[in-house]
Protein backbone atom coordinates (compact mmCIF):
# COMPACT_ATOMS: atom_id res chain seq x y z
CA UNK A 1 0.00 0.00 0.00
CA UNK A 2 1.32 3.75 -0.63
CA UNK A 3 1.78 5.57 1.94
CA UNK A 4 -0.43 8.69 1.80
CA UNK A 5 0.92 10.53 4.82
CA UNK A 6 4.27 10.43 6.84
CA UNK A 7 4.76 12.32 9.90
CA UNK A 8 7.87 12.27 12.33
CA UNK A 9 7.63 14.06 15.88
CA UNK A 10 10.29 14.18 18.00
CA UNK A 11 8.80 13.20 21.79
CA UNK A 12 10.64 16.19 23.87
CA UNK A 13 9.76 17.78 27.40
CA UNK A 14 8.35 20.66 26.15
CA UNK A 15 6.05 18.39 23.38
CA UNK A 16 4.61 16.21 26.10
CA UNK A 17 4.16 19.24 28.52
CA UNK A 18 2.37 20.95 25.97
CA UNK A 19 0.02 18.06 25.71
CA UNK A 20 -0.41 17.24 29.17
CA UNK A 21 -1.50 21.05 29.88
CA UNK A 22 -3.98 20.40 26.44
CA UNK A 23 -5.07 17.23 28.46
CA UNK A 24 -5.92 18.76 31.92
CA UNK A 25 -7.71 21.71 30.26
CA UNK A 26 -9.36 19.43 28.19
CA UNK A 27 -10.96 17.21 31.06
CA UNK A 28 -10.52 19.36 33.86
CA UNK A 29 -14.57 18.72 34.43
CA UNK A 30 -14.24 15.04 34.17
CA UNK A 31 -11.45 15.35 37.26
CA UNK A 32 -13.52 18.37 38.96
CA UNK A 33 -16.58 16.16 39.31
CA UNK A 34 -15.26 13.07 40.63
CA UNK A 35 -13.61 15.36 43.06
CA UNK A 36 -17.16 16.80 44.08
CA UNK A 37 -18.49 13.66 43.98
CA UNK A 38 -16.17 12.08 46.62
CA UNK A 39 -16.69 15.17 48.69
CA UNK A 40 -20.24 15.15 49.02
CA UNK A 41 -20.26 11.22 49.61
CA UNK A 42 -17.84 11.49 52.85
CA UNK A 43 -19.61 14.77 53.84
CA UNK A 44 -22.56 13.03 53.96
CA UNK A 45 -21.29 10.27 56.15
CA UNK A 46 -19.34 12.61 58.41
CA UNK A 47 -21.71 14.87 59.00
CA UNK A 48 -23.89 11.87 59.62
CA UNK A 49 -21.40 9.88 62.17
CA UNK A 50 -21.28 13.13 63.99
CA UNK A 51 -24.87 13.78 64.19
CA UNK A 52 -25.30 10.38 65.60
CA UNK A 53 -22.31 10.93 68.28
CA UNK A 54 -20.29 7.74 66.54
CA UNK A 55 -17.00 9.73 66.63
CA UNK A 56 -15.33 6.42 65.58
CA UNK A 57 -17.14 6.16 62.73
CA UNK A 58 -16.54 9.94 61.94
CA UNK A 59 -12.86 9.94 62.27
CA UNK A 60 -12.55 6.67 60.06
CA UNK A 61 -14.47 8.50 57.31
CA UNK A 62 -12.17 11.76 57.75
CA UNK A 63 -8.85 9.62 57.78
CA UNK A 64 -10.52 7.14 54.61
CA UNK A 65 -11.31 9.95 52.59
CA UNK A 66 -7.77 11.21 53.18
CA UNK A 67 -6.12 7.92 52.37
CA UNK A 68 -8.04 7.45 49.13
CA UNK A 69 -7.81 10.90 47.83
CA UNK A 70 -4.21 10.86 48.53
CA UNK A 71 -3.67 7.11 46.92
CA UNK A 72 -5.77 7.83 43.46
CA UNK A 73 -3.56 11.34 42.82
CA UNK A 74 -0.12 9.26 43.42
CA UNK A 75 -1.55 6.19 41.33
CA UNK A 76 -2.61 8.67 38.75
CA UNK A 77 0.52 11.06 39.03
CA UNK A 78 3.04 7.86 38.79
CA UNK A 79 1.43 6.20 36.15
CA UNK A 80 1.69 9.18 33.89
CA UNK A 81 5.03 10.27 35.08
CA UNK A 82 6.33 6.58 34.09
CA UNK A 83 3.92 7.15 30.90
CA UNK A 84 6.11 9.97 30.04
CA UNK A 85 9.66 8.79 30.86
CA UNK A 86 9.18 6.07 28.51
CA UNK A 87 8.51 8.57 25.24
CA UNK A 88 10.91 11.33 26.78
CA UNK A 89 13.20 12.35 23.78
CA UNK A 90 12.18 9.19 21.73
CA UNK A 91 11.01 10.16 18.23
CA UNK A 92 8.01 8.46 16.63
CA UNK A 93 7.18 8.20 12.58
CA UNK A 94 3.50 7.80 11.87
CA UNK A 95 2.60 6.39 8.50
CA UNK A 96 -0.73 7.05 7.41
CA UNK A 97 -2.29 4.47 4.76
CA UNK A 98 -5.42 4.31 3.42
CA UNK A 99 -7.49 2.38 5.61
CA UNK A 100 -4.79 2.24 8.72
CA UNK A 101 -1.91 3.89 10.09
CA UNK A 102 1.48 2.52 11.92
CA UNK A 103 3.68 3.78 14.40
CA UNK A 104 7.33 3.30 14.40
CA UNK A 105 9.98 4.36 17.10
CA UNK A 106 13.24 2.42 17.35
CA UNK A 107 11.91 -0.61 19.83
CA UNK A 108 8.35 -1.22 18.10
CA UNK A 109 6.22 -0.87 15.00
CA UNK A 110 2.51 -1.18 15.47
CA UNK A 111 -0.62 -1.10 13.25
CA UNK A 112 -3.92 1.09 13.99
CA UNK A 113 -7.19 1.24 12.33
CA UNK A 114 -8.63 4.62 12.09
CA UNK A 115 -12.10 3.59 14.00
CA UNK A 116 -10.20 2.84 17.16
CA UNK A 117 -9.92 6.45 17.99
CA UNK A 118 -11.67 7.80 20.49
CA UNK A 119 -11.10 11.81 19.66
CA UNK A 120 -9.04 13.59 17.59
CA UNK A 121 -7.92 17.55 18.33
CA UNK A 122 -5.96 19.60 16.40
CA UNK A 123 -4.59 22.95 17.91
CA UNK A 124 -2.15 25.49 16.05
CA UNK A 125 0.93 23.32 16.39
CA UNK A 126 0.09 19.73 17.32
CA UNK A 127 -2.83 16.85 16.29
CA UNK A 128 -3.54 14.46 19.40
CA UNK A 129 -4.82 11.32 17.93
CA UNK A 130 -6.85 9.72 21.21
CA UNK A 131 -7.09 5.95 21.63
CA UNK A 132 -9.45 6.89 24.63
CA UNK A 133 -9.53 9.38 27.11
CA UNK A 134 -5.91 9.00 28.83
CA UNK A 135 -4.19 7.97 25.79
CA UNK A 136 -2.84 10.00 22.75
CA UNK A 137 -0.40 10.09 20.07
CA UNK A 138 0.82 13.79 19.58
CA UNK A 139 1.90 14.76 16.02
CA UNK A 140 3.62 17.90 15.53
CA UNK A 141 2.38 19.77 12.53
CA UNK A 142 5.94 20.92 11.98
CA UNK A 143 6.87 16.88 11.39
CA UNK A 144 5.19 16.41 7.80
CA UNK A 145 7.07 15.04 5.54
CA UNK A 146 4.85 13.64 2.96
CA UNK A 147 1.54 15.88 2.41
CA UNK A 148 0.77 18.61 4.62
CA UNK A 149 -1.47 19.64 7.83
CA UNK A 150 -3.90 20.97 5.71
CA UNK A 151 -4.40 17.63 3.73
CA UNK A 152 -4.13 15.81 6.50
CA UNK A 153 -6.85 17.91 8.90
CA UNK A 154 -9.10 16.89 5.57
CA UNK A 155 -8.02 13.34 5.22
CA UNK A 156 -8.25 12.14 9.15
CA UNK A 157 -11.84 13.88 9.16
CA UNK A 158 -12.80 11.61 6.57
CA UNK A 159 -11.26 8.64 8.75
CA UNK A 160 -12.73 9.18 12.16
CA UNK A 161 -15.96 10.73 11.32
CA UNK A 162 -17.46 12.79 14.12
CA UNK A 163 -14.52 12.14 15.96
CA UNK A 164 -12.49 15.30 15.05
CA UNK A 165 -12.29 18.59 16.82
CA UNK A 166 -10.89 21.85 16.21
CA UNK A 167 -9.30 23.37 19.06
CA UNK A 168 -8.78 27.16 17.56
CA UNK A 169 -8.39 28.90 21.06
CA UNK A 170 -5.76 26.59 22.39
CA UNK A 171 -2.77 28.65 21.81
CA UNK A 172 0.74 26.16 21.77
Amino acid sequence: MNIVFKNTTKYTKEELNKFMKFHTNKYIWKYIGMATVLTVYFLILIIYNIAYKNWVAAIGSVLITIVICLYYRNVYVSKKQENNKKQMEQEFTFLFYEKYMEICSRQTRSRVKYSKFYKIYETNTDFYLYYNKEYSLLLSKSGFTKGTPEEFTNFIKKKTLFKYKLEEKIHN
